[in-house]
């Protein structure tokens, strides 16, 4: 039980912290007054993300999973509220918004009005948010593959590669812990990502002084 309790603070933290990793980039958004460079799309899929993690976390009674999601849920709203703002695209945000919207908004009126056993139900919300979070850690493919194109990772976030390892690497402690794989399972690919970007890292370094401007 303490193994549990002090795990599950330590995922609080640097959750918490790999969430506010976009935030520098809102103020940068703010202070150019532009989104250029600033891609929304990993604040949408990160908001998406909380929000079947938070219900996730209420259904199956886990306070943790419920405050990290909830945190990283408000967090990501301001950012995309931000965006919007500053963004001169704002239809094409929007219709993103909306589409992504409506289509977890079908998914939880179906779970809750289909005539689902409870078992039944927890494995449905399980799956989809796990495929969520898995399609989270995979977003950052097609920043590798720019990395091995122009041979510099200066449009990758270190700090947020390193708080991506950890935070993922914890909840599939977590989950381990929980004996529930929709926790475990979904981090490895964090966890393996991150492995990759600091090999990138490694062979491909780039000056403190280059500006970065990727999520």
């Amino acid at each position: 039980m303490d193994q549990l309790y002090w795990v599950s603070w330590a995922c609080l933290v640097f959750t918490v912290g790999m969430f506010a990793a976009g935030i520098p980039f809102c103020l940068q958004i703010i202070r150019r007054r532009s989104t250029q460079d600033v891609p929304f799309l990993p604040y949408l899929a990160t908001d998406l993300n909380n929000i079947l993690w938070c219900y996730y976390g209420l259904m199956i009674r886990d306070s943790t999973i419920l405050l990290v999601n909830t945190i990283g849920s408000c967090i990501q709203t301001i950012c995309m509220i931000v965006y919007l703002y500053y963004t001169s695209d704002k239809t094409k945000i929007i219709r993103q918004i909306f589409y992504a919207f409506v289509g977890v908004m079908s998914f939880l009126i179906y779970l809750n009005f289909y005539d689902l056993s409870p078992d039944r139900f927890i494995n449905q919300l399980g799956l989809a948010a796990s495929a969520v979070t898995i399609a989270m850690y995979a977003s950052p493919l097609a920043q590798m593959k720019e990395v091995l194109v122009t041979r510099t990772t200066r449009s990758m976030s270190f700090p947020l590669s390193v708080a991506t390892f950890i935070a993922s690497s914890l909840w599939t402690l977590y989950g381990f812990l929980l004996n529930d794989m929709y926790v475990s399972l979904p981090n490895v690919p964090g966890i393996i990502t991150s492995i990759v970007r600091f090999y990138l890292f490694c062979i491909y370094p780039h000056s403190t002084s280059e500006t970065v401007h990727s999520i």
